[in-house]
C-alpha cells in the first residue's frame, strides 16, 4: 500500500490513497490436475476448494467456441471430484472457486476411446480389432487401458480374453492406436469392452 500526498493552492492537503500492486490482488495458488482427462469418467482435482460444490464452476472450453460444464460430483476441503464430459480434444480447463476466491485457466486434453471392428462373426473368420485414442494431441504420456471379451463363446482375442495394455503418446500428434486379431468361434453378435484408466492428479499448475 502506498500513500499519495497532494498540494492544493499552497495548502498542504493530505489524502490517503490505497494503491494495490498486481502481486497483492492476485496471489498465486496451486492446483494439481491429472496429466489428461478421460471422456465420460470421473476425475479428481486438488486445490484451494472450500468443501461447498455449489459455489464452484468447472468448464472445458475450446477454440471452436464449445463449452462443456463439469459440475462437481463431490467437493471436500482441498479436493474436487468432477464428471468429465463426453468429448475429445484440446481444451482450456476453467475453474472458479468462489468460496476461496481462486481461479484456474490451463490447457488440458480430454481423451476418448474408439473401437473399430465388425460386430457380427462366424466360425473360423478372422479380422483385425483396432483401438484408437482420440484427443491425444501433443501428449507424450503413457495410456493404460484394458480390453475384455464378454462373449468368449462367439469370439476369441489374440493375446487373451482379458488384457491390460500400455501405449505411449507421440509429440507429433499422430493417433495413438493399438490393434490385435479377433477370430470367430460361433455365429452372432459379440461384445468387447474397452476402458481407459483415468490417471491420478500429478500435474501441478498455478492459478490465481
Amino acid at each position: 500500500m502506498k500513500r499519495v500526498y497532494f498540494l492544493l493552492a499552497g495548502i498542504a492537503a493530505f489524502f490517503s490513497v490505497t494503491v494495490h500492486a498486481q502481486s497483492e490482488s492476485a496471489t498465486a495458488v496451486k492446483f494439481v490436475i491429472p496429466p489428461y482427462f478421460i471422456a465420460n469418467s470421473e476425475a479428481y482435482i486438488k486445490g484451494p476448494f472450500d468443501g461447498d460444490g455449489s459455489n464452484t464452476i468447472v468448464r472445458f472450453e475450446n477454440a471452436r467456441a464449445e463449452s462443456f460444464e463439469a459440475r462437481p460430483v463431490i467437493e471436500s476441503k482441498n479436493q474436487l471430484l468432477i464428471k468429465v464430459p463426453e468429448t475429445a480434444g484440446r481444451f482450456e480447463l476453467v475453474i472458479a472457486e468462489e468460496g476461496n476466491n481462486a481461479e484456474l485457466f490451463v490447457p488440458v486434453n480430454i481423451v476418448r476411446l474408439k473401437m473399430d471392428y465388425e460386430n457380427i462373426t462366424r466360425p473360423g473368420k478372422s479380422f483385425f480389432f483396432y483401438l484408437s485414442l482420440l484427443g491425444t494431441e501433443s501428449l507424450e504420456e503413457d495410456f493404460n487401458f484394458s480390453v475384455q471379451n464378454k462373449s468368449p463363446h462367439i469370439i476369441s482375442i489374440q493375446g487373451g480374453n482379458y488384457q491390460k495394455v500400455k501405449v505411449k503418446g507421440t509429440p507429433d500428434g499422430k493417433a495413438v492406436q493399438w490393434q490385435t486379431r479377433l477370430t470367430g468361434l460361433g455365429k452372432g453378435e459379440f461384445i468387447i469392452l474397452g476402458t481407459v484408466e483415468q490417471p491420478f492428479p500429478n500435474r501441478e499448475v498455478t492459478g490465481m
